[in-house]
């Protein structure tokens, strides 16, 4: 079954949950789909899940048991890693580097470039396509790729805390995340104060269409199985 079917039966079955099997569900789909781990893949297994616990409520028998775990973590976790040890060293290094180009242009090409340059130029009426690379620019863009990173990899953590009960734990990862956005805020004006060394410059369209061209490639490739 091609990625699309799965991913259509996937949204049209999982109505049929039970709000605490679709609230358990959601959380297998969540850390699946943020693996490391090709689209395909992920959602065949996200599909054989759903078919169990479609089977758990036909037969009112608990999830924990037609799964054959009890902790939804590691039964994901050990899926994950059988699956990534099937793939070669260039498939699991693709899928740990594969948002890097999405994130360069929205952070760098878009926000970098764009915003906090050229639309300052053209305002001016002048008219020039060139950036100056900065230091700032390059140390900022490497803080947003492992920051974006880490919360993507821990997107499970935090949807089964703010959807869970303990409100003490609720407040504690909002309070990391407003004390981790504080930070990296400080950080952004540190470096632009004081890494405003110019590095090279770059054409913008040119910089664009080569980030752009590894995005559609990597469109063509992640959805083969389409």
């Amino acid at each position: 079954m091609r990625t699309k079917q799965y991913i259509k039966e996937i949204n049209k079955y999982s109505t049929q949950l039970s709000k605490e099997n679709q609230e358990k569900f959601d959380v297998i789909l969540l850390k699946i789909r943020f693996s490391n781990i090709n689209d395909h893949d992920a959602e065949e297994f996200s599909h054989h899940c759903l078919d169990l616990f479609l089977r758990a409520e036909k037969t009112q028998a608990p999830i924990e048991e037609v799964l054959g775990a009890s902790d939804l973590n590691a039964f994901c976790n050990e899926f994950i890693e059988e699956t990534q040890d099937g793939y070669s060293f260039v498939q699991k290094l693709y899928w740990h580097i594969n948002t890097l180009p999405i994130i360069v242009i929205m952070f760098t090409g878009i926000w970098e470039m764009l915003i906090g340059y050229l639309i300052k130029i053209w305002v001016k009426k002048q008219i020039l396509f060139t950036v100056p690379v900065t230091l700032s620019m390059v140390v900022d863009t490497l803080i947003v790729i492992v920051v974006v990173t880490v919360l993507i990899r821990n997107s499970y953590y935090f949807f089964t805390v703010f959807n869970g009960d303990d409100k003490s734990k609720d407040r504690i990862a909002t309070f990391l995340l407003w004390l981790g956005f504080c930070a990296l805020t400080g950080l952004f004006v540190v470096s632009k104060l004081y890494l405003t060394r110019i590095l090279f410059s770059v054409n913008y369209f040119v910089f664009m269409g080569v980030f752009g061209a590894i995005l559609f490639l990597q469109h063509l490739v992640e959805n083969r199985n389409i």
